[in-house]
């Protein structure tokens, strides 16, 4: 189980960096930001979509949402106007957020 879930982390690091996300553990939430050039309608799409890929790989086990900068609230106008975008999942598995608390303060 615990390499399961070093794998997992290591996986969410790697694409976070990848897609150039910073990102932040809040007990059972993890927040993602990254910034982007304002009004550039293409950079705000392509930092949503890959917001996505990036929180699917951090494993829930309670309920919880998704919710931030996403073009379905004006999150996403005023991301898209400012180039400051943030999207937050909660319900993010306990051990999963301990064992990436624990890569990122390394």
């Amino acid at each position: 189980m615990k390499n399961q879930i070093q794998n997992q982390c290591f996986e969410f690091i790697c694409a976070a960096k990848q897609y150039g996300f910073s990102y932040e553990v809040l007990g059972s939430t993890i927040k993602l930001t990254a910034t982007f050039e304002a009004n550039d309608h293409n950079a705000y799409c392509d930092v949503e979509d890959n917001s996505y890929k990036v929180l699917s790989l951090a494993p829930r086990t309670s309920a919880g949402s998704i919710w931030g900068s996403d073009s379905g609230s004006i999150g996403g106008m005023v991301a898209l106007t400012s180039g400051n975008f943030r999207m937050n999942k909660s319900g993010v598995s306990t051990r999963f957020s301990k064992a990436l608390n624990k890569f990122t303060n390394v």
